[in-house]
């Protein structure tokens, strides 16, 4: 999982998901210029002004077509998983704020290893999981 400032790619998801759920009366549409494909691009971003300055963090990219819903495949046992692992975390996360969940790190799990380790076994039990339900029709 890539890392980012001290904290796991998992991590910063979660972040974002909280930050959705939370604080859904700052999410804006912006409009920006994406270097990466040298075209314009919408997102979802919470917009947040704080001591006189606007703070903008890109929540989820909008796509512009239905070409993404053929090259993507849906992964529901995983999906279900980090919902699970999500729930979990959210019940204990003080946090409220976007400058909270954006700055300050969880007391019980600061950089996310926990969560990730949680989420691979995880992983590695779904297959058996499956297998066991299909057993039983």
């Amino acid at each position: 999982m890539k890392e980012e400032k001290g904290k796991l790619g998992l991590g910063k998801i979660y972040e974002k998901y909280l930050i959705l759920k939370r604080n859904s009366h700052t999410l804006q549409i912006a409009c920006v210029f994406d270097k990466a494909t040298q075209s314009q691009a919408f997102f979802i971003v919470s917009q947040e002004e704080v001591d006189d300055e606007v703070n903008m963090i890109p929540i989820a990219k909008l796509y512009l077509d239905n070409e993404v819903q053929e090259t993507i495949e849906p992964m529901f046992e995983e999906s279900a998983l980090a919902q699970v692992v999500f729930n979990e975390y959210e019940e204990n996360d003080e946090r409220f704020t976007i400058e909270e969940i954006d700055n300050d790190r969880l007391p019980f799990d600061e950089d996310y290893k926990n969560m990730a380790k949680m989420f691979r076994k995880g992983l590695e039990i779904i297959p058996e999981i499956v297998e066991n339900l299909e057993d039983t029709e």
